[in-house]
């Protein structure tokens, strides 16, 4: 008896050894044949946002080149972060991806106490789809051309300009936090209730000064309405070549730079981020994805998932920082 209850231990062993080989080209097949079902692209934001509209470009051209549909699910709410926990909390198999932005990934760590996850650890980065600069703007009655000139009226004038911010904890409201670090001048922060509300203020001339997206800030500078100052990417804007960055005007470390993402939930296979890393950086080298992307005041910005995590890293710890000098929160 115990021979055969030896001998059936080891057959079913060996059975088991054997189904755990075969699990491996199972798995790696699987992966290579993705996707071979509909994946759902969560946008943690409302239909036609920023995010949505390029969350929808990408998706779309993912179903073209992959062959599966990619259907956008807008969850918003929470600065994002109710459609983002569902990012996190998916199954790791490449059917749940989303939209990764800075705002929920550098900036709502900082604001929210009580986060859902964490932005980064609980997040398996795809590669970056695209970057956004702001540009520095004042109403065309201030008597400033240069941002230099602006700083020092500023300067001589505490607490007297009035910046429309399109929210507190906006990426406008911190950019005109770090001005405020950088330069030592002192402005009131007016908040509204989003960026079209902040700038019909400004051109009214009820508030003075805002950051505006370089693409909507255009339109009014070319008018004369509005004055631009200084822009605040690394390089300047194709659409106002002519305008400096802080860098250049002697601001070394004023960079305010927003991205958008394409991201999973940690554990996704490293061959299915592999697939999809590719896949988008081939979208975003065509010349009407970039059109499409420029259109929608945002620029393509391809990158490797690695290049991705470092830059949430670095701009969660950078903003992290700003905030708390700052004292911001959320009303």
């Amino acid at each position: 008896m115990n021979v055969r209850a030896n001998r059936r231990e080891a057959i079913a062993a060996l059975t088991a050894l054997g189904a755990v080989g075969l699990g491996w080209p199972l798995a790696a097949a699987a992966q290579a044949a993705y996707p071979s079902r509909p994946v759902r692209l969560i946008v943690p934001f409302p239909a036609g946002s920023a995010t949505d509209l390029v969350g929808r470009l990408i998706g779309q051209k993912l179903s073209e080149e992959l062959g599966q549909p990619f259907v956008i699910d807008n969850r918003a709410g929470a600065g994002g972060n109710i459609g983002s926990q569902m990012i996190a909390n998916a199954a790791p198999d490449g059917y749940t991806v989303g939209m990764g932005v800075f705002g929920v990934h550098a900036i709502n760590p900082h604001l929210f106490k009580n986060m859902p996850f964490d932005s980064i650890s609980d997040f398996q980065p795809i590669g970056c789809i695209s970057t956004a600069i702001q540009v520095l703007v004042v109403n065309s009655k201030i008597p400033v051309n240069t941002l230099q000139e602006f700083i020092d009226y500023a300067r001589a004038r505490p607490t007297e300009l009035n910046f429309a911010s399109p929210g507190n904890g906006s990426t406008g409201q911190l950019a005109a936090s770090l001005l405020e670090s950088t330069t030592g001048i002192k402005m009131t922060n007016v908040p509204f209730t989003g960026a079209a509300a902040a700038r019909a203020s400004l051109l009214a001339g009820d508030t003075q000064v805002t950051f505006e997206l370089v693409t909507t800030a255009v339109p009014h500078v070319k008018s004369g309405a509005l004055k631009a100052l200084a822009v605040t990417g690394a390089r300047r804007s194709p659409a106002l070549p002519q305008l400096p960055t802080f860098m250049e005007s002697g601001f070394k470390t004023f960079e305010v730079t927003t991205w958008m993402s394409l991201i999973g939930p940690a554990g996704l296979p490293a061959a299915i981020v592999e697939k999809l890393n590719k896949t988008i950086n081939t979208i975003l080298a065509r010349p009407e994805v970039v059109k499409a992307l420029d259109d929608a005041g945002t620029t393509a910005a391809p990158s490797t998932p690695a290049e991705l995590r470092q830059r949430m890293e670095r701009d969660r710890t950078k903003w992290g920082e700003i905030i708390r000098k700052a004292g911001t929160k959320i009303d």
